[in-house]
């Protein structure tokens, strides 16, 4: 099954971006849930990166990775920042059924993204002449 987004402008800028509506983030005791629309940074290469106010009001605190394991980042500008990381359970609708990964946040995150490791799941269509993005979730390698 293949998933179909348009693309929409983003909260911060006036180009157009691919955005996931409705991934659903979870605790892992799955106590907490929230359904955030996010956005696709090929720049990013974890998996998921929120805001520090989704991240508290979901209690991953809870679940955070050693902070030992946990790797400092750069940024373009060449800041560079250790993030917060804990285990979490994320799904979406019709394409990716409860699925354990690793959720970043840091206080320079403003937006819900998604980045290289997420997408790493699925076959990723953008079509920029019909600002449409499709998504197939992948045949696990063997």
């Amino acid at each position: 099954m293949n998933m179909e987004y348009d693309y929409e402008k983003t909260l911060f800028s006036e180009v157009f971006a691919p955005k996931i509506p409705k991934l659903i983030v979870k605790n892992l005791l799955g106590s907490k849930k929230k359904s955030l629309n996010v956005l696709i940074d090929t720049g990013y290469d974890g998996f998921l990166v929120i805001p520090e106010k989704i991240y508290e009001d979901l209690n991953l605190d809870t679940f955070e990775i050693i902070e030992d394991e946990v790797p400092y980042v750069e940024t373009f500008s060449g800041e560079k920042f250790l993030l917060r990381t804990a285990n979490t359970l994320i799904e979406i609708d019709e394409l990716l059924d409860e699925t354990i990964i690793e959720v970043d946040t840091t206080p320079y995150c403003r937006e819900p993204l998604i980045g290289r490791q997420l997408l790493e799941l699925f076959i990723t269509v953008l079509n920029g002449h019909e600002k449409r993005l499709t998504l197939e979730l992948a045949e696990p390698n063997h």
